[in-house]
């Protein structure tokens, strides 16, 4: 059974000079100015059915939920008789951290940005629906092939960033940062009937992080030059999506000036060419090997993470950053441990019914963020509307918005998440909202292979909406940044897993609806200017 395919990339709007920048939660981390446009790419296809499926990506640091629901509620109003819906429509990003954020509705990712900000969200909106729209239009029939490329260890693409977490895993076979990476990309090459190559998707695991916290200027980073190369090469459309990215970084040269991991030269926009170059490179090395055919279907639903693993925490190595992105300064650690072990001990005192499951099921995590009731560093959410911090670089919004009544209501991060599953012909694409480490995709990859055994299976990261990382539970017990931002305790992964496997044994559209703010909460931290 052939399938159709068209495509279509539409630049958003997302100029917005003095907003946060989303990726590194640094304040001088702004929008001045803007080096590279930043568009949405949308890839559609049809069965012989005419049921549909569209995969989307976004040149932002992750997709959101708001996003997610909002583009696909104009769809079906605006398009009603393809009967699009959650399940069908992917919107997935590249992970660029030089984008502006500010269009999640959850509060904790727009600390730094200064609130939600409606007119960049719809300019997303309007991007993404005009996009699939246009590459429903241009749907024709297609010839499409699956193809992988094992990039050489001599091309400096990408490097474990979290070493000593990744050699805890029984499967570490490696103590080289470029060897502990999956380095295959995989890619669809999709031509029209007469042989002529129309579009090139990608998936490769690497962080968009080749440009640094110290940048003020718009930049679709190393994963958008790839994208931008190949389409100029070669005349055709091209999306970049991320495979395992949560523990893989472009960055491999300490910069003693600026104390952080960089790229191979001084000048970060040279490094994210030179990467994106590597990339675009390697994709065009990638040959057909398996043909891609067969009827399109697509399963998605919400499930409640903290059931199957733990209510969310943040801990202190999310806090302290990572070696290309640091956070606060090593010394004030043992302070903070302590803050975080005294307030752990009280709460076993004191509450331990409350406690107990909680504490053990986020193991050895410096806990200083509870998302259960917005505990920071030891002291309730009630104390801190009280004590008058100013808005700081370190702290954004998150003060003023407290005592403002605007973050009454928990959790600050999503707990509730979107699983998806789509079978385009013998291809199945898994939709994973987050960062996901080397090894723990590699197990997701095979949980899935087992259970679909005829299927190519893609691992999409970044997919339809965000919170954090998915560590293996032995790389979580070294709470590195990773480990710190796994924030449903250590069986985070095995939850994903488990999940994943319910959807795919009995596969269904949406079971229980995503998290709603109040309207008037939302309002208060809302930024109208």
């Amino acid at each position: 059974m052939s399938l159709m395919a068209g495509f279509a990339k539409k630049e958003m709007d997302c100029f917005f000079p003095g907003l946060g920048m989303m990726g590194y939660g640094q304040s001088h981390n702004i929008v001045e100015s803007q080096a590279t446009p930043l568009f949405v790419r949308a890839a559609a296809f049809r069965d012989e059915q005419h049921n549909h499926f569209i995969f989307m990506n976004v040149e932002l640091a992750f997709a959101t939920i708001a996003v997610k629901e909002a583009l696909t509620e104009r769809l079906q109003s605006e398009l009603p008789e393809l009967k699009l819906s959650l399940a069908n429509i992917m919107l997935t990003s590249q992970h660029t951290h030089s984008a502006p954020g500010g269009y999640s509705h959850y509060p904790f990712y727009n600390f730094t940005i200064r609130g939600f900000q409606p007119k960049l969200f719809n300019n997303i909106v309007s991007a993404c629906v005009d996009a699939a729209k246009e590459a429903i239009d241009s749907l024709s029939p297609s010839r499409i092939s699956w193809g992988s490329f094992e990039i050489p260890l001599d091309q400096n693409v990408a490097f474990n960033r979290s070493m000593t977490a990744y050699v805890r895993n029984p499967e570490a076979k490696t103590k080289e940062s470029k060897e502990a990476v999956n380095r295959e990309m995989q890619g669809l090459n999709i031509y029209d009937l007469q042989g002529k190559l129309r579009a090139h998707l990608n998936w490769f695991g690497v962080h968009a992080t080749s440009i640094s916290s110290y940048n003020t200027k718009i930049h679709h980073d190393n994963k958008g030059v790839a994208a931008s190369l190949l389409e100029s090469k070669k005349n055709i459309f091209a999306i970049f999506a991320q495979e395992a990215a949560g523990d893989v970084s472009p960055n491999f040269v300490w910069d003693k000036k600026l104390k952080r991991m960089c790229g191979p030269t001084e000048d970060q926009y040279k490094n994210a060419a030179l990467n994106g170059q590597i990339q675009a490179d390697s994709a065009e090395k990638i040959k057909d090997k398996i043909p891609v055919n067969g009827s399109i279907k697509c399963t998605h639903a919400y499930f409640d993470v903290p059931l199957k693993a733990a209510k969310a925490a943040h801990g202190l190595g999310f806090f302290k950053g990572t070696l290309e992105g640091p956070g606060l300064p090593e010394f004030l650690s043992p302070v903070l441990k302590f803050i975080a072990n005294t307030a752990k001990e009280l709460s076993l005192l004191f509450n331990p019914e409350k406690h107990v499951a909680f504490f053990h099921a986020h193991g050895n995590k410096h806990i200083l963020l509870d998302n259960r009731d917005g505990t920071i560093f030891g002291l309730p959410k009630r104390l801190w509307q009280k004590i008058p911090i100013p808005a700081t670089g370190a702290t954004g919004d998150l003060f003023p918005l407290l005592r403002a009544g605007a973050l009454e209501t928990l959790p600050w991060v999503p707990e509730i998440l979107p699983f998806q599953i789509v079978h385009l012909g013998n291809l199945t694409i898994i939709g994973i909202a987050g960062e996901i480490t080397t090894v723990a995709s590699a197990r997701l990859k095979s949980a899935m292979s087992q259970k679909f055994p005829a299927q190519i299976i893609i691992i999409s990261s970044y997919a339809n909406a965000y919170m954090g990382y998915i560590t293996t539970p032995e790389e979580y017990d070294e709470q590195c940044y990773e480990g710190g931002h796994c924030i449903y305790g250590r069986r985070t992964l095995n939850a994903f897993i488990e999940y994943f496997c319910d959807l795919a044994d009995a596969p269904f559209e949406v079971s229980t609806k995503s998290f709603q703010f109040p309207a008037q909460e939302l309002a208060k931290r809302t930024q109208h200017s």
